[in-house]
């Protein structure tokens, strides 16, 4: 949280400004056996078997500011992400 020395907050007035971060993390978990055998005299196998499974990252920001005594750029900004 922001409360600067010439903003409302420090006169009696609150002014307030923050920002949220929220990060997840990805990941990725692949497998592979391979099986081999002979059948008789006359056959040979290779057998493989794959797996593989992915998780993706996802990233949230958000933020807000109020009783500043000016319009901010991270008060526009803000706005602008809060309507897409």
């Amino acid at each position: 949280m922001y409360a600067g020395a010439y903003t409302k907050r420090n006169q009696g007035s609150q002014a307030t400004a923050w920002y949220e971060k929220t990060t997840i993390l990805n990941w990725v978990w692949d497998n592979m056996v391979t099986y081999n055998f002979d059948l008789m005299k006359d056959h040979h196998f290779d057998l493989t078997g794959v797996y593989s499974m992915t998780e993706y990252q996802n990233e949230f920001m958000r933020g807000d500011g109020a009783g500043l005594s000016y319009n901010s750029l991270f008060g526009m900004l803000c706005k602008m992400v809060q309507n897409e």
